[in-house]
């Protein structure tokens, strides 16, 4: 019996489900640690080099990161929160490999997608993306944006690209939004979208 008790005690204490600020890091390369899911709002993975962290994929809620962990024994990215977000012990049901395999890929086309056409519309995908829709949709909530440092480097634009595309109405290519006020004032660099104006900050 005594036995019985020391195995139990050794047992790996279940992890319990985080929250995380915008930009606060969630775990680093080379760490070791168990997959998580996304539940709300959106994490950054990054590759780790020599010029620092370059950004490689978005976590949406729903998708599961730091998966190779569990295979490998350490996370091959670095992981921060693009928005508050809260994320849920991912554990590993062999049935749902295959999904997990079909929802990366799906993320990774979307990804890539985000780098590629005209200024207006990359930020427009990104913005559409963190939105949400069916499961990634959080209802009754306000979106909070990535700072324009994050949302530059996942277009793969300029922070002033970026700024100049939020501040840009929509009739002429921008990103949709509520119109402008009627007598912005003359030095008011707020874009003019408003969810991309809650994550100005760069």
């Amino acid at each position: 019996m005594s036995e019985h008790k020391v195995m139990k005690s050794e047992q790996a204490p279940v992890a319990q489900p985080r929250q995380f600020k915008r930009g606060e890091c969630v775990y680093a390369t080379g760490d070791q640690g168990q997959a998580w899911r996304v539940v709300s709002g959106a994490v950054r993975l990054d590759t780790v080099g020599p010029q620092g962290p370059m950004f490689a994929s978005l976590a949406l809620p729903g998708d599961v990161i730091g998966a190779e962990a569990l295979v490998g024994g350490h996370y091959a990215f670095q992981a921060r929160a693009l928005t508050p977000c809260a994320l849920a012990p991912w554990k590993e049901p062999k049935t749902s490999l295959l999904g997990l395999f079909t929802a990366t890929q799906r993320r990774a086309a979307e990804v890539v997608a985000l780098r590629g056409g005209r200024a207006a519309d990359r930020v427009a995908r990104l913005v559409h993306l963190l939105m949400g829709d069916g499961e990634s949709a959080q209802a009754g909530s306000q979106t909070v944006m990535p700072r324009l440092r994050d949302v530059a480097d996942i277009t793969d634009l300029t922070i002033e690209t970026v700024s100049r595309v939020a501040a840009t109405p929509a009739r002429t290519g921008g990103v949709r939004g509520r119109p402008r006020r009627a007598n912005p004032a003359p030095r008011d660099p707020a874009p003019t979208f408003p969810a991309l104006a809650a994550g100005a900050p760069a």
